[in-house]
């Protein structure tokens, strides 16, 4: 049986590991190809960029020894936002695929590559298959003709391309008069934010937006938005927004410093003319109990989904949905784009907020959440013994009202604990206890 490469969002590992190696990638590099000719026969062109990590050269120039010897053309945009290549896809139907290099919120020493096809979209769990497969067989098969090769392009016009498309969405100038305080997380979002930001009116104030390599994500961006908090305070500003490395997720500050994550930013948007009258909104199995609550009262639904804004978009799409999102700050608004794109959600958010005068984003009272991620070495059904009875043990000590969640990343390697209890005390003592048994079962010294 076949090693799959695809988690939840695309490819992601440790560089240095398979596939992220001297030798795998250009295997991976021709198995695209491979793909993209079975699926497109030919004039095919491609977008490729990265964001901001010291490996994203290396990684890029190795996928292209075997993206290049087919015959295709590849357009180099170099550093861009993932949503930002979905779009650019979508815009220019010269472009039958995106492909974008990037680990999204984790550290630098990770990567990932993320694949879009010709609608923009990401790829079905039928491409992805198809993609392992072709990869599995280059290893016994890569043998390139060396008599038609492909050729590429520098393509730095397309990031002011996705700056105009982006800026074409909003009234001209509807920001005039607003202090914004942008955390970019060093990654790729640190050129285009601000100059999208300043474009519409804002007055911006810069944070994270000098890259170095290795300090992408580092006590910056969404994954910290503490950061952001306090220079949001200190700059007075009337709102802030932090973003992650490759842009498609963003969490919300006001102007008193109180961080409001993809919740509260979806529970923000239903004042959004655009989506007021919306009967049902997506969220996931972390969805706080509290927006649920909120949604109800005003006579509306909540439908979760499992974790990952792919499944999100499905069920948004199944239903013939506009809005939903997750807790992390991946927002999808189906009347724009059918991806996460977090400098969108913070402009939209924006409309609802002028459009509301709800300054502070006080919408829902969450209900109390404890996470707890476990680093873990290896994964076990989570269903069978022992794991089973050990969850079973410890969700009998919560209340019929509470929630617990236990799931893996898809793109880590940890597993997940999540309690949602009104006692928080109690809640923080069952998450502690229930993660360190599974981190005995699960982890090997």
């Amino acid at each position: 049986m076949i090693t799959n490469l695809f988690g939840t969002d695309g490819i992601r590992k440790t560089v240095g590991q398979s596939p992220f190696t001297a030798h795998e990638l250009p295997l991976l590099g021709w198995a695209i190809g491979n793909w993209l000719r079975a699926k497109y026969s030919s004039n095919i062109e491609l977008l490729i960029a990265h964001d901001t990590r010291q490996s994203a050269a290396f990684i890029k120039a190795a996928l292209k020894t075997g993206l290049l010897a087919h015959p295709i053309t590849i357009h180099d945009a170099h550093i861009l936002p993932t949503p930002a290549v979905s779009r650019l896809v979508q815009q220019h139907e010269n472009m039958l695929c995106g492909i974008v290099i990037s680990a999204s919120h984790n550290p630098y020493q990770d990567n990932g590559i993320k694949i879009f096809d010709a609608s923009g979209n990401k790829l079905s769990q039928e491409d992805s298959n198809h993609i392992n497969t072709l990869f599995h067989e280059a290893k016994h098969s890569f043998s390139p003709s060396y008599t038609h090769f492909g050729t590429e392009h520098q393509a730095d016009w397309l990031t002011q391309s996705y700056i105009s498309s982006v800026c074409a969405l909003f009234t001209p100038h509807f920001l005039s008069g607003v202090h914004v305080t942008l955390d970019c997380a060093h990654g790729a979002t640190h050129y285009v934010a601000p100059k999208i930001f300043a474009q519409l009116g804002a007055q911006v104030h810069e944070l994270c937006t000098t890259h170095n390599g290795i300090n992408i994500n580092d006590s910056c961006g969404s994954e910290h938005p503490h950061y952001a908090q306090h220079a949001v305070i200190e700059n007075k500003s009337d709102i802030g927004f932090a973003f992650d490395g490759d842009g498609d997720r963003v969490i919300a500050i006001n102007k008193i410093g109180t961080i409001k994550n993809g919740d509260h930013i979806v529970a923000t948007l239903l004042d959004h003319p655009d989506y007021a009258d919306q009967p049902t909104i997506v969220g996931t199995e972390m969805t706080n109990q509290g927006l649920a609550v909120y949604v109800q009262q005003k006579n509306k639904q909540l439908l979760r989904t499992p974790v990952g804004d792919v499944h999100v978009l499905r069920r948004l799409t199944a239903e013939n949905l506009l809005l939903g999102g997750e807790q992390s700050g991946h927002i999808i608004m189906r009347d724009i784009s059918n991806n996460a794109d977090g400098i969108i959600t913070a402009l939209r958010m924006m409309e609802a907020i002028l459009y509301s005068g709800n300054w502070h984003m006080d919408t829902f009272k969450p209900f109390p959440q404890t996470l707890i991620n476990v680093p873990i070495s290896i994964k076990k059904n989570l269903n069978e013994l022992p794991l089973s009875a050990i969850i079973k043990k410890y969700a009998t000590q919560l209340d019929t009202s509470s929630r617990l969640l236990v799931r893996y990343s898809g793109t880590e390697s940890i597993i997940r604990v999540m309690i949602e209890d009104a006692n928080e005390t109690h809640a923080q003592t069952v998450c502690a206890e229930l993660s360190l048994a599974l981190k005995k079962e699960l982890h090997v010294a």
